[in-house]
């Protein structure tokens, strides 16, 4: 992860078609319907807790993002700002965000999802991450053109 300050500067290093290797991940997003699923273990006789096994896409996506080292480094858990877009019932418009505002909206999901089990599949799945991604892949071309 690359610290908030330099990471404008390592944006600028990832070509575009380091890009397309995230961005070429949205039309098989569309046409996934369930990102996970909920698997509750029982063996012997004894019941373990339930958590959520993520569906291939979604590894992917999370390798990716930490591959392009997309994910900022950054006080993401008093980011009341991200707090308050990801909590809203159909989330703000997010091509009014920068490319570090919208990674930082990755970056938030993914490692949240360490604290509170399937909030990433469930960002899938309300088509947030889809939304968010979007908005990055609009705001890279149109940077590159």
């Amino acid at each position: 992860m690359e610290n908030l300050e330099d990471f404008n500067e390592h944006l600028k290093t990832i070509s575009l078609n380091d890009w397309v290797k995230l961005f070429e991940l949205l039309p098989e997003f569309e046409k996934t319907e369930r990102f996970g699923e909920l698997v509750f273990n029982q063996k012997d006789g004894i019941f373990n807790f339930p958590y959520y096994d993520s569906s291939d896409i979604v590894t992917r996506f999370v390798k990716v993002s930490y591959e392009l080292k997309i994910i900022p480094a950054f006080d993401w858990m008093n980011w009341e700002e991200g707090k308050e877009v990801l909590q809203s019932y159909n989330n703000e418009y997010f091509e009014k965000y920068d490319i570090i505002t919208l990674c930082k909206f990755i970056g938030t999901i993914i490692r949240a999802d360490s604290f509170y089990e399937g909030y990433l599949v469930s960002n899938f799945e309300n088509r947030t991450i889809q939304k968010i991604l979007q908005s990055l892949k609009n705001k890279i071309v149109n940077k590159v053109n």
